[in-house]
């Protein structure tokens, strides 16, 4: 007889991924384009998290929301968690946490009147189906191949003004392109980008890296991989020609020309210190050595 065990599951976190008070669609008023996109990790006390993101596309707003999820599940194999059961209640709490931060973000953004949106249940079944089919078919062999980066030590990084810096430009660069600025071609930059970094482990490594009140922000090596990539891709882009239109949205959150330029220098140091720690161990990561014309590929 097989043995059940209880796992408890803890909100604990809500965010967003992203926002566009101003969106470019084609749906109607009354219609809603609605998506739904998942992550997951385990912290190094075996800690299991599960992040599942909501986006809703409409014709007021369009948002993408995370609602992350702790579960004591230290020697409990992702293949048991990954099951309709266990899943599909998380989803129902997603949904109905993104709802509410849609009205919430229409309310922020002075639109008076959000469209109301409702998901049934069949909504919930189906990003189920598609996360545990996700999953069985492509993530489990995905962790398999990459097992030992995710498995080893990245950055460490002390948080300070610097660092946060460093952090709030990378990702402020990376939404505009991939996001909010209608000036990119946001669906033709996610698949680029995709080929490269896992979207949902983009926004992982985001919230990761902004927690105000963490000391020390610590990446794995598969993470780290991950970040310096949307930083060179970062980089590259912001002395390209659509460098105005990136300034100004820095300049936007308070980042001046002096800062960007110090932006710049310090993701070129992170770059010179990661390679040469890779040089003194011998080691090789070809994502780091080969990296991408993102200039070229992006647009």
């Amino acid at each position: 007889m097989q043995e059940t065990r209880e796992v408890e599951v803890v909100l604990y976190q809500t965010e967003y991924n992203w926002v566009d008070p101003a969106p470019v669609t084609s749906n109607e008023k009354n219609e809603a384009t609605i998506t739904s996109n998942y992550d997951y990790e385990e912290l190094p006390d075996g800690t299991k998290r599960i992040y599942l993101d909501i986006g809703l596309i409409t014709h007021a707003l369009a948002m993408d929301y995370r609602t992350g999820f702790e579960l004591d599940g230290e020697g409990l194999p992702w293949n048991i968690i990954f099951a309709h059961n266990i899943i599909q209640p998380l989803v129902e709490v997603a949904i109905k946490k993104s709802l509410q931060a849609y009205t919430d973000c229409c309310e922020e953004h002075g639109i008076a009147h959000p469209q109301s949106i409702e998901l049934n249940e069949e909504y919930a079944e189906g990003f189920t189906s598609t996360i545990v089919d996700q999953y069985v078919t492509r993530r489990r062999f995905n962790d398999e191949k990459n097992e030992r980066a995710i498995n080893t030590s990245g950055l460490e990084i002390e948080m300070g003004t610097d660092t946060e810096l460093l952090f709030e430009c990378t990702f402020t660069i990376m939404d505009d392109i991939l996001y909010t600025n209608h000036a990119f071609d946001h669906a033709h930059n996610i698949d680029v980008f995709t080929d490269h970094v896992h979207i949902q482990r983009y926004n992982t490594i985001k919230h990761c890296c902004r927690q105000p009140d963490e000391d020390v922000i610590e990446l794995s090596l598969f993470s780290t991989v991950m970040f310096l990539d949307s930083l060179a891709c970062a980089l590259q882009m912001l002395v390209g020609d659509k460098s105005d239109l990136l300034e100004a949205t820095l300049e936007g959150k308070g980042i001046g020309k002096e800062e960007i330029k110090s932006y710049i220098r310090m993701g070129t140091e992170l770059f010179a210190q990661f390679n040469d720690m890779l040089e003194r161990s011998q080691a090789r990561v070809s994502n780091i050595e080969n990296q991408p014309d993102w200039y070229r590929l992006m647009r």
